[in-house]
Order: structure tokens, then sequence, then C-alpha cells
């Protein structure tokens, strides 16, 4: 084997190495990436979920409130009605 045919031989062989190398790391990489999107995702709706159990907490207090006022508005229409009432009848 001739000196040209070794360093042919070199060059074919580290350039296929060089490949089968570059290939595996590029699948690396896109694995690490996709299951760091998948974590991402994951975490992201779980904030959403985590968001919307409390809003509605925070809706259903907000509606436990107004049903609150809007007994005491009643009670208070109710305690004015019944003191005119009883101011402009008759003595």
């Amino acid at each position: 084997m001739d000196l040209n045919n070794l360093i042919t031989l070199l060059t074919f062989l580290g350039g296929g190495a060089a490949g089968v190398i570059g290939g595996i790391a590029t699948a690396a990489r896109w694995y690490a990436d996709s299951e760091k999107k998948k974590y991402a995702a994951e975490r992201d709706f779980a904030h959403l979920k985590n968001n919307q159990e409390q809003q509605a907490k925070n809706m259903q207090l907000i509606m436990d409130e107004v049903e609150f006022l809007n007994k005491a508005v009643i009670r208070l229409e109710a305690l004015i009605t019944s003191f005119f009432e009883r101011k402009n009848a008759p003595s």
C-alpha cells in the first residue's frame, strides 16, 4: 500500500467517523432539546391549571360577597321601609 492510498483511506475513515460522531451528537442534542420542551410544556400546563383553579376560587369568593351584600341591602331596605311606614302611620 503506497502513501497516497493510506492517506485516502485515513481521510475516508476520519470523515466517516466525524460524520457518525456528528450524527450522534446531533441526535443527542435533539433529544435533550425535546425533553426540555416537554418539561417546559408540562410546567406551563401546571401553571395554567393552578391559575384557573385559583381564579375559580376567587370568583366563588366574589359571588359569596355579592350575595352577602345583596342580603344586607335587602335588610336595609326593609328597615328603611318599616321606619318610614311607622313615621307616616296615623297616631
